[in-house]
C-alpha cells in the first residue's frame, strides 16, 4: 500500500502523463451542405447504360441526295421495363446543338479543322412509326404507350445535306443528341 505522499505523487505523475500525451483541442472549420432529391412513383428501368452509338456507315459526299432526302438512315430502339402501374405513356423530346444552315437538324460537333464533315446534319425521327421529326430545341415531342409495364421506343437517325445550296465536304460526323424522357 502507498503512503499518502507516494499516492499523491503517483496520481500527479499519471495525470501529468495524460495531459502531456493529449493534443490540445484546436478550432475547426465548418462545412455547409445541401442534400436534394426528387421522389417519384412513376419510374421505369432503362434497358441501356451510357451513350448509345448509332452508326450510319460510310456515305459518298459526291452522291448525297438533295436536302430533305436522307443519305443514310438507321433505326434504333430504347427499351424501358419495370414501369410502375401509374405510368401509361412515355413522352420524349430531343435536345442538342442546331445546325447553322438548318436549325431543325442536329449539328456535327466536329468542324472541318477537327476533321469533321461539313454541309450535313442529322435528323431524329421518333414515335411508334418514326414519322415525327424531333428538333434540337425540344419541339417535336413523341409519345409511346406503356403496356404491361414495358415499352420499346423506336427512333430513326438520318444523315442529310443541311441545305440545297451548301457544299458537302468529307470528314467524320459526330452528333450528340440528348433524348429527354418523361413518365406520364
Amino acid at each position: 500500500m502507498f503512503s499518502t505522499k507516494q499516492g499523491t505523487s503517483a496520481l500527479f505523475y499519471s495525470s501529468l502523463l495524460f495531459s502531456v500525451g493529449m493534443p490540445l483541442a484546436q478550432a475547426g472549420d465548418t462545412a455547409n451542405i445541401k442534400v436534394t432529391a426528387t421522389v417519384v412513383n412513376r419510374t421505369c428501368t432503362p434497358g441501356w447504360t451510357g451513350t448509345q452509338d448509332v452508326g450510319l456507315g460510310t456515305i459518298d459526299a459526291a452522291t448525297m441526295p438533295a436536302h430533305g432526302t436522307p443519305a443514310a438512315s438507321k433505326e434504333f430502339t430504347l427499351s424501358l421495363t419495370g414501369c410502375s402501374s401509374d405510368v401509361s405513356k412515355i413522352k420524349v423530346t430531343a435536345s442538342g446543338t442546331p445546325d447553322s444552315a438548318d436549325a431543325t437538324d442536329f449539328a456535327n460537333s466536329l468542324d472541318s479543322a477537327a476533321g469533321g464533315a461539313t454541309g450535313v446534319g442529322v435528323f431524329i425521327k421518333g414515335g411508334p412509326s418514326q414519322d415525327t421529326t424531333m428538333h434540337p430545341d425540344k419541339s417535336g415531342s413523341v409519345e409511346y404507350p406503356v403496356s404491361n409495364g414495358a415499352v420499346d421506343m423506336k427512333f430513326k437517325a438520318q444523315l442529310e445535306k443541311d441545305s440545297d445550296t451548301g457544299t458537302v465536304t468529307t470528314g467524320e460526323v459526330n452528333v450528340p443528341v440528348t433524348l429527354n424522357i418523361e413518365y406520364e
